[in-house]
This record gives C-alpha cells, sequence and structure tokens, in this order.
C-alpha cells in the first residue's frame, strides 16, 4: 500500500496521497474498490454485480488484463 502511494506521488498524480473524495490514503485499490463516495468505486461495483466478479481488487485487476488483452 506504502508503495502505491509513493507511486503516485512520484508521477505527480497525488501531492498528499488522500481521497479528494473522503480523505482516506488513496491507494489503487481505496480508489477502485474502497471508496464509498466517489463514481469510479461506485461503477467498478456495478460492472462487477453485473458480470459476476468478486469486488475484490485482485480479481478486478485479473478482469481488466483480460479485457485488455482481448482488444
Amino acid at each position: 500500500m506504502q508503495t502505491e502511494l509513493l507511486y503516485l506521488r512520484k508521477i505527480a498524480l497525488r501531492d498528499i496521497g488522500t481521497c479528494d473524495s473522503c480523505g482516506e490514503a488513496e491507494t489503487i485499490e481505496h480508489y477502485l474498490v474502497k471508496c464509498s463516495q466517489n463514481e469510479i468505486a461506485a461503477a467498478v461495483k456495478k460492472i462487477c454485480d453485473e458480470r459476476r466478479i468478486s469486488f475484490t481488487l485482485p480479481m478486478v485487476l485479473e478482469a481488466i488484463s483480460r479485457l485488455a488483452h482481448r482488444q
């Protein structure tokens, strides 16, 4: 988790590493599946529910990877 924060800071996406929506530490997992206040996590959850994919970071990333390889 700490590595993710350092990466986001390194590529200048985040100064302080906190979520704009809720103020929690902004990690990839938080942004995609944990934050209850951002639209991205809600959209990812909806897609997971529709496709019967477990709403966990490993499963979401695996599904994204599979979709990317289809194109």
